[in-house]
């Protein structure tokens, strides 16, 4: 079976590739195909997830995932949320968006912070009833960033997570992959996947 990650980020397409290890699936990137990413103008993480996954799904016939993700600041009321790759415009760098942050942070002492994923799948059959599982991990905001981010999962490098008594870039995706928001929300969908999939071997499937 083939499956569409809908994101035209290959950090996080990396991520849920690994994380959503099930059977026989194969997981390609929405990239891979022609068709387009909706604008995300949903409330919350999971509407957007929800539009991203139907639109794709419709435009490659295939069944796919989408998720969408933020960093929530409580000093901030949960700023930036939804926006948190688009808070100070789609073509900011990562370095930007960190310094944009940090300035916003500089005079809170509150410093609690949580990351949010929810993620969607769809059946192209079957697009009125989307499965949808959502994550979350505590943690702080740092002074300053410390380790090395991918590609589009900058704010890694100021998340401190208590438990690993350092930021999420600074240690390996195994470690990471294994407690962040997005594993919480791919280990439902995994068990939802490995449903679908033994109904699937044993002809009960519509994919």
């Amino acid at each position: 079976m083939k499956v569409v990650i809908a994101t035209e980020n290959a950090g996080k397409f990396s991520e849920l590739k690994e994380m959503l290890s099930v059977y026989s699936i194969e997981y390609v990137p929405s990239w891979s195909f022609v068709c387009h990413e909706p604008e995300e103008t949903g409330s919350t993480y999971i509407e957007n997830a929800i539009l991203k996954a139907k639109s794709i799904a419709i435009q490659t016939g295939l069944p796919t995932i989408a998720d969408d993700s933020g960093l929530e600041i409580a000093a901030l009321m949960g700023y930036p949320g939804i926006a948190s790759a688009r808070c100070i415009g789609p073509e900011a760098t990562g370095e930007e968006k960190i310094q944009y942050m940090l300035n916003l942070m500089e005079e809170e002492t509150n410093k609690e912070a949580m990351f949010v994923c929810s993620l969607a799948f769809i059946d192209p059959l079957h697009l009125t009833l989307p499965s949808v599982f959502t994550g979350v991990v505590e943690g702080t905001i740092l002074t300053s960033p410390v380790g090395r981010y991918d590609t589009g999962l900058q704010y890694d490098s100021i998340f401190y997570y208590p438990p690993f008594d350092t930021t999420f870039a600074n240690v390996g995706k195994w470690r990471k992959n294994r407690v962040s928001h997005r594993a919480h929300a791919c280990f439902q969908m995994v068990h939802y996947l490995d449903g679908m999939m033994r109904g699937y071997n044993h002809g009960f499937g519509n994919l």
